[in-house]
């Protein structure tokens, strides 16, 4: 079986601990990499000790989240708050230079009834290229990712063939899929179909059993499959667990064996 690299979203796994401490619990459970949602929320010099103790690279983050007090799931779509999402984006340059930081994800949020769809679209379209263009000097990607509308109900981001027209727009942009196997089940899609269509479009993948979005076996997903069918297609990148554990995350990584994980 293929061995895929696997990171760890500390933004999800290990909670349990201080931010400095997910680090080390995680390449002592055999995590390669980790990623860490909306990296903004947390001091820089604790994201560059808990690098610097555990030796683990940052992979990917999320940025633009919006007000946290409203628990809004991003602006990138969202017409009236240009300005907002361009501050967003230059917050996390410190973050980018300080640890290299690969990729930046950017939720498209839940846009008003009222506005238009093109509108919104062209929104979304001019707010990606807007950091698209502030990264490249840093070698950094941006990242989209389609989310369920069950979980998010008018979240503007919503299927995975929107997602993929949005990337093939901006073909001469450095713009990826995040590939949620979680919310493609969401979506009713076949997660080992999907990543076969859209393998050319892929950037990074993101792990969770469905339903519940516990840890991998947990649910009805095939992730062996996934894994095979990635390694067939030529995806030689990041698999990154992103999921709600049942209960303290060390107890549930018993699925990484199952997946023929290389450790540490």
């Amino acid at each position: 079986m293929a061995e895929p690299k696997l990171a760890a979203n500390i933004g999800y796994l290990f909670t349990e601990l201080p931010l400095i401490d997910r680090f080390t619990a995680a390449a002592d459970a055999g995590f390669l990499a980790v990623d860490l949602s909306d990296i903004v929320r947390f001091p820089l010099d604790d994201v560059r000790t808990g690098m610097r103790r555990s030796g683990l690279p940052l992979l990917q983050t999320t940025a633009a989240a919006g007000s946290r007090d409203r628990r809004e799931p991003g602006i990138a779509a969202l017409p009236g708050r240009e300005e907002e999402f361009l501050a967003a984006c230059r917050s996390v340059l410190p973050y980018i230079e300080a640890t290299g930081l690969r990729f930046v994800h950017f939720t498209s949020g839940i846009p008003d009834p009222t506005m238009s769809f093109e509108r919104c679209y062209a929104t979304y379209r001019n707010n990606l290229r807007t950091a698209a263009d502030l990264f490249q000097r840093y070698g950094v990607g941006v990242l989209i990712e389609p989310i369920n509308t069950t979980d998010l109900p008018g979240y503007f981001l919503g299927t995975l063939a929107l997602a993929r027209q949005v990337i093939a727009d901006l073909g001469d942009v450095e713009l990826r899929l995040l590939f949620d196997v979680y919310h493609m089940a969401m979506m009713g899609l076949d997660p080992v179909d999907a990543f076969r269509d859209s393998r050319r479009d892929i950037g990074h993948v993101q792990l969770a059993d469905c339903p519940g979005r516990h840890e991998p076996g947990t649910g009805t997903i095939d992730f062996a499959a996934l894994v095979e069918t990635a390694a067939a297609t030529g995806y030689r990148d990041w698999f990154s667990a992103e999921y709600l554990p049942a209960g303290r995350t060390a107890a549930g990584l018993g699925w990484m064996a199952t997946l023929s994980v290389q450790h540490c």
